[in-house]
């Protein structure tokens, strides 16, 4: 072909790529960089109906040897009843009239993105919350910690005393949660795998009687170790490092009846006149909260 007839035709727009058929996939491919959250796999989630969760918890009491004939001693329990108010989270997302008409899938992508908005939500919330009007995180909730001995510095040492401080009634379902960043440091002080400081946890999740497996697969003192990647990725002063605890005494209580509705029409602001636009809104209530608060020890740095 001459020059002339090689450019008539190519698959450039205006020289005949209007007219190639094309394939649309109108899945959302999600981009954003999301979480690792271990919390619901690891706590103990409990489903209310009502507007409030009560539970009990005591200290125990205490038993003595003594003499024949000799008179007991009162040793009755003291109680007290920590309580968990679900609260309010929710999700709007406004769409056009038009698109919703044009798009049949639009409401599946738009739940499935809200369901990850909820679960990068409650990453942080059940780490770091302060109570109020939102979940208690474990970091804010359980208020016992162990400092390092070095100064915004972690070694060694500062892992196993952390372990050792954890009372003894915790031990047997303890697991530590941390930044993937953090375990990649604490993998590299046992460079020679005598101290099997950093395992693989072989038996699935059958380790210290706990049914789900750390969502690492790795265990640390053979304690399951959870990534959580909304924690702290250095190790600076001030800061929690991780945390090691028997999680079953962190409570997530969610109301039942989450819901994604259709808002059918949205008005304008300046007269108050339709605007040809509808939304999704989802709503949902639930809370968080340590009720032991000695059953956890964080990491901290000088």
């Amino acid at each position: 072909m001459t020059d002339s007839e090689s450019r008539a035709l190519s698959t450039s727009n205006e020289a005949g790529g209007y007219a190639i058929p094309f394939t649309l996939d109108p899945s959302v491919v999600h981009t954003s960089n999301h979480s690792v959250n271990p919390w619901r796999a690891i706590a103990r989630v409990e489903q209310v109906v009502t507007d409030n969760w009560q539970g009990i918890t005591s200290a125990g009491v205490t038993a003595r040897y003594t003499t024949e004939a000799s008179e007991v001693e009162d040793n009755s329990p003291t109680f007290k009843q920590p309580s968990i108010h679900p609260e309010r989270a929710d999700c709007f997302i406004p769409f056009s009239v038009e698109l919703g008409q044009d798009w049949t899938g639009l409401q599946a992508e738009i739940t499935s993105m809200i369901q990850e908005a909820k679960d990068d939500l409650e990453a942080v919330k059940f780490a770091f919350g302060d109570g109020v009007d939102e979940p208690q995180g474990v970091l804010i909730g359980g208020t016992a910690s162990f400092k390092t001995a070095g100064t915004a510095v972690i070694a060694v040492g500062d892992i196993y005393k952390a372990e050792e401080e954890l009372p003894p009634r915790y031990r047997p379902r303890a697991q530590w949660v941390a930044n993937r960043s953090i375990y990649n440091r604490i993998r590299q002080f046992d460079t020679a795998g005598g101290a099997n400081l950093w395992t693989e946890n072989l038996q699935k999740g059958l380790a210290n009687n706990i049914p789900t497996p750390g969502n690492t697969g790795y265990n640390l003192l053979g304690y399951q170790a959870n990534e959580c990647s909304t924690m702290g990725t250095t190790v600076a002063s001030g800061g929690t490092v991780a945390v090691i605890g028997d999680f079953s005494r962190y409570v997530i209580v969610d109301r039942i009846g989450m819901s994604v509705e259709l808002v059918p029409h949205l008005f304008a602001t300046g007269n108050n006149r339709p605007s040809g636009q509808r939304g999704f809104l989802a709503l949902w209530r639930n809370s968080a909260q340590v009720i032991d608060a000695n059953a956890f020890r964080k990491i901290i740095t000088l």
